[in-house]
């Protein structure tokens, strides 16, 4: 309830193809953007969580959560998602940008001889939204930002699910009085899984990369990754 999002309130209700020749109530502009509360979101989820403290060298954690989330706007900050339909927001109503259905994360740790220990996280979940746009302005409303083809409801498609685990391992060295140093490494994505980012999909229907993932900076998402350190507590 009461989520942000940008309206055009320069336009005619019963006349908004001003690429046809509609008129502006105010003709000495063309778009006038006004940012209001009346969009909707609404989220619902179950959570599970099974945990076991840490006891006999074993500790562990598992969730799993079943989630949708719904709204109006992906972007209440972005004057790029204005509604489809000016007067008529409730029409662009589908899954958020960040609806995941099933997610579960299981994270753990094992201490083993000779002071050793080794945690890990394993990250799985099923493939989030991402936009279909038509890339022109088909209501000629002066926006193509959130047009999409006949038919089409707002974030239909999915990108591919995800899967990922990190890893590390750690030994303690007692050094002289309280000085301890400790050995770290640590694996990110160990099994080298690509997962692709659903915020770098080609989203403009009819193009070369429409459907198609991209790179991404984002470090959940990139190839194996594995680093050495040495921390020193006194």
């Amino acid at each position: 309830k009461n989520q942000y999002h940008w309206r055009d309130i320069n336009l005619f209700e019963n006349c908004q193809n001003v690429a046809a020749g509609c008129a502006r109530p105010d003709p000495r502009y063309t778009r006038i953007l006004q940012y209001s509360t009346d969009a909707e979101s609404e989220y619902k989820a179950l959570l599970l969580s099974l945990t076991r403290r840490f006891h006999r060298n074993v500790g562990f954690q598992v969730s799993y959560t079943l989630a949708k989330s719904m709204n109006e706007a992906d972007d209440a900050g972005s004057i790029a998602d204005v509604p489809s339909n000016m007067f008529i927001p409730k029409v662009d109503w589908g899954p958020t940008l960040n609806d995941q259905r099933h997610l579960l994360v299981s994270s753990g740790t094992v201490a083993l001889p000779y002071s050793f220990r080794v945690s890990g996280i394993f990250t799985a979940g099923t493939g989030m939204p991402h936009k279909t746009l038509a890339g022109v302005d088909l209501n000629g409303d002066g926006s193509s930002e959130q047009d999409r083809p006949a038919g089409v409801t707002r974030n239909s498609r999915r990108a591919k699910g995800i899967s990922k685990l990190d890893l590390r391992l750690s030994r303690s060295f007692r050094l002289a009085g309280r000085a301890r140093l400790e050995g770290i490494l640590e694996f990110y994505n160990l099994l080298n899984r690509k997962n692709y980012d659903p915020s770098r999909y080609g989203t403009v229907i009819g193009s070369r990369t429409f459907d198609q993932p991209g790179s991404s900076t984002s470090n959940f998402f990139q190839a194996r990754q594995g680093q050495a350190a040495f921390r020193l507590t006194f």
